[in-house]
């Protein structure tokens, strides 16, 4: 995000995986901090409303949301060869990239 921009919501994609394959959730959020400014300002109840219309609007969307990472899932992540790629070196890696690697 810019530096001069506020998150006004987010959207999260939850997937767990289950004997029939994966269960998929959706769901709307936001920072604590938009939500203080929300009340400060005196439109916590209208926040609250508009989210309500964001999550109608992504219900609209959600099944194609839902294809689209279960098709991501499964023709890019469950097929990576952990034989050739060590967990230890995966999670190296991310570690690396959270915290600036060899600095």
């Amino acid at each position: 995000m810019q530096k001069n921009s506020m998150k006004i919501f987010l959207i999260e994609c939850e997937v767990k995986p289950t004997i029939e394959g994966f269960n998929f959730k959706l769901g709307i959020g936001c920072e604590e901090e938009l939500k203080i400014l929300m009340k400060s300002l005196g439109i916590e109840k209208e926040y609250k409303e508009y989210l309500k219309n964001i999550r109608t609007a992504l219900e609209k969307v959600s099944g194609e949301m839902n294809g689209l990472t279960h098709d991501f899932i499964v023709n890019n992540m469950m097929k990576v060869d952990l034989d050739k790629k060590s967990i230890a070196d995966i999670l190296k890696n991310v570690v690396d990239e959270i915290f600036g690697g060899n600095e």
